[in-house]
């Protein structure tokens, strides 16, 4: 980890999502850890907050060549940060709604699909 956050903080992009990648996986390293050589430019209460802000931190360099992994990672942390926080009955809520608008639209295409085929005589 010490050579991740070292090559990050001198602007390799591919080491700055190595270490986002490498801290979302393994949940026991500490986020004073990486501050030790990657000083985080966000303030962190939470290691969810570290990644998030060191994917950030990966998408504003130059680089072109991490810019749409370094995004994509960005947008599936904050993705999971917010699944976290979100109380149970409203996930519940969220996937049930689903389910039935699922349902709903099954029916009327299933249902024009069949009306529109013609049986021969």
């Amino acid at each position: 980890m010490k050579y991740y956050t070292r090559a990050a903080s001198l602007g390799f992009a591919q080491a700055m999502f190595n270490v986002a990648t490498v801290m979302d996986k393994h949940r026991d390293i500490n986020v004073s850890t990486v501050e030790v050589y990657l000083p985080l430019a966000c303030p962190v209460n939470h290691q969810d907050d570290a990644v998030i802000c060191l994917y950030k931190m990966c998408t504003e360099l130059p680089t072109r060549e991490s810019l749409l992994p370094c995004h994509i990672a960005l947008a599936k942390a904050r993705l999971s940060k917010f699944w976290k926080i979100t109380p149970a009955y409203i996930k519940t809520v969220g996937v049930l709604f689903t389910l039935i608008m699922l349902t709903i639209l099954y029916m009327i295409t299933h249902r024009n699909n069949s009306s529109d085929t013609e049986i021969p005589a």
